[in-house]
Order: C-alpha cells, then structure tokens, then sequence
C-alpha cells in the first residue's frame, strides 16, 4: 500500500517523553513506543487536538521505519480513524 506519510518528526517533548519510557521500560527502539503511542491516540473517543504540535526536535523517521511490518495496518487504522472522524 502507497503511504501519504513520508515521514514522521517528533517535537522535543515528545522526544523526552519516549526517551524515559525507553529508560523504564527497557524497549530499545523508538519505533515500538511509537506503535503503542499511536495506537493509545486512535483508540481516544475525542478527535485530536487542532493545535498543531511543533517538529523541533531532532528524531525523525520514515513511514516504513516507524510502522516496520505492520506500516500498512497502522495506515489503515488512521485513515478508519480519520473516516470516523468525518
């Protein structure tokens, strides 16, 4: 599947956030704490916040590197998202 998405660029407090995550809980690659912070967002009942959050922190990667195998599945289940959002 074709993604939109080509990359992904973190802000510097969301850099911090997953880098005492990766601390507490040993998971080494950012990615998978990824995973499970998007997955947390689309199961939120609220539509996300319109406030655009900054890109000023230096971790950036690329669809297929943050989704890895399951990159298609992750695509799907935003755009389910972004349909049930109308």
């Amino acid at each position: 599947m074709e993604s939109l998405i080509e990359r992904i660029k973190l802000s510097q407090t969301v850099k911090e956030q997953l880098l005492k995550l990766k601390r507490s809980t040993k998971i080494d690659q950012l990615n998978i704490l990824c995973w499970w912070a998007f997955c947390r967002s689309l199961a939120e009942i609220a539509a996300p916040s319109p406030v655009r959050i900054p890109q000023d922190s230096n971790v950036e990667m690329k669809w297929r590197v943050f989704g890895g195998e399951i990159s298609d599945i992750l695509l799907l289940a935003l755009k389910q998202r972004f349909y049930n959002d109308g």
